[in-house]
């Protein structure tokens, strides 16, 4: 899936939903959590993700794991992402 907002696909009992979504320069995506875990891969840009215990710098072809209800804020610098997001059951990590 592609531009599907995850709240529109979230209520799926499906273990993982993968979303590909294409962001302007400097798109900030303030302070939020999700339900499921996420897998957030830059395929295009430069990343900013931001927790309350850091932040770090994703190049393209990187990922980083956001657990489930983790607060965090993603800067997106010319990034197109892929995401799988992964219900907190099947990620108990």
């Amino acid at each position: 899936m592609i531009n599907v907002p995850l709240d529109s696909v979230d209520a799926s009992p499906c273990a993982a939903l993968a979303i590909g979504t294409d962001y302007t320069f400097g798109t900030l995506l303030d302070t939020h959590s999700h339900r499921r875990a996420q897998f957030l891969y830059g395929m295009t840009g430069l990343m900013e993700v931001g927790t309350e215990e850091g932040a770090w710098v994703v190049p393209p072809y990187t990922g980083v794991w956001i657990p489930a209800q983790k607060p965090h804020r993603v800067r997106m610098n010319g990034v197109s992402t892929r995401s799988v997001y992964v219900l907190p059951e099947s990620a108990p990590r």
